[in-house]
């Protein structure tokens, strides 16, 4: 979480996705993943649980999210 955290901060994407940030114009959410086709990957190395499931509890699809981003599922 420290490395999504200065992550966030430094304005560079995020190895893990732990950190959501408000966009205050529309109140959504926006997360910044680097490389999101191996995310899980990422956080299964350090016992996180998948991004699907994190940002379930947000009320954020992760399919919508790819889908934003111009990627695939």
């Amino acid at each position: 979480m420290m490395f999504d955290r200065i992550a966030v901060f430094e304005d560079r994407k995020q190895l893990y996705g732990t950190q959501l940030e408000v966009n205050e114009a529309t109140n959504e959410y926006k997360l910044h993943i680097e490389d999101p086709d191996n995310v899980n990957k990422r956080r299964a190395q350090m016992n996180l649980p998948p991004i699907e499931d994190y940002l379930a509890q947000w009320g954020i699809s992760w399919k919508d999210y790819l889908k934003k981003q111009g990627k695939h599922e």
